[in-house]
């Protein structure tokens, strides 16, 4: 494929531009019902920004469905010492789709995965396709992704992430005498069969993202 014909699809990490938001805007700001929008604005805020600073062919805003995932059947440990969001955040959450939605984007959530699993495998089938995956995110989860037409966009630095710049910042892990078995997920097993499913399913979908006129 040429350079010409080569698309670019920005798959932005809706849950973390969620929780970042709601961390960084003041709780003051609410509806008038007294529900919070300090998450809804911030994320708004930083979707806005996004699209004024990038020149991509297609996009998506990726969500988790919900906290309990196919890992919880593989294993029932799986995060379980990770907190609950704030009550203040959750009713924020159904408001911050509805504000992707406003700006004309694709909403993409799958129950029983995590929006990690979702922006994957359209960075797979992107690579595959000898297109480029931006992924809008900060999250070192996902930095495992950058390669070969794989890169990160940090949306609070407006940086560039790519493999050089992941090898830095996961030096110390990489090194031998500070890995041990105890940093691997008891459910790594049988994911396979879980991406092969979330790849037929989405294959097609790669082409309905939305292009950015």
């Amino acid at each position: 494929m040429s350079d010409d014909s080569q698309r670019t699809y920005y798959l932005v990490d809706g849950s973390g531009f969620i929780f970042r938001a709601f961390h960084t805007i003041p709780m003051r700001i609410r509806k008038v019902d007294g529900t919070p929008t300090n998450a809804v604005y911030g994320f708004s805020s930083m979707l806005m920004k996004l699209l004024a600073d990038v020149n991509a062919d297609h996009i998506a805003v990726v969500f988790d469905a919900s906290s309990h995932t196919f890992r919880n059947e593989l294993y029932d440990l799986y995060k379980a010492n990770r907190d609950e969001p704030p009550e203040e955040l959750r009713p924020q959450f159904p408001l911050v789709r509805d504000a992707a939605r406003a700006f004309g984007l694709p909403v993409v959530e799958v129950e029983g995965y995590e929006a990690d699993d979702i922006i994957a495998t359209y960075a797979k089938l992107a690579r595959e396709r000898g297109d480029k995956a931006i992924i809008v995110s900060s999250d070192k989860d996902l930095m495992q992704l950058v390669g070969d037409g794989v890169t990160m966009l940090d949306p609070m630095k407006n940086k560039p992430i790519d493999r050089d710049e992941v090898i830095d910042k996961l030096r110390g892990c990489l090194d031998a005498d500070a890995w041990h078995a105890g940093h691997v997920i008891g459910a790594v097993a049988g994911q396979g069969l879980h991406v092969d499913h979330l790849l037929r399913r989405h294959a097609e979908l790669l082409d309905h993202l939305v292009p950015i006129d």
